[in-house]
């Protein structure tokens, strides 16, 4: 049981790690996205 966790964690870990750029690209955009609408308005 302890096993499958300490399983799971690492994959969780080595997914993130392999998505943080896309992650960040996203983030960025997003806040972008807000900081001209609170500019517009």
């Amino acid at each position: 049981m302890a096993e499958d966790l300490h399983y799971e964690e690492e994959t969780m870990s080595e997914r993130s790690s392999e998505s943080s750029d896309g992650g960040l690209k996203a983030s960025l955009e997003i806040k972008e996205e807000v900081g001209s609408f609170l500019f517009h308005r």
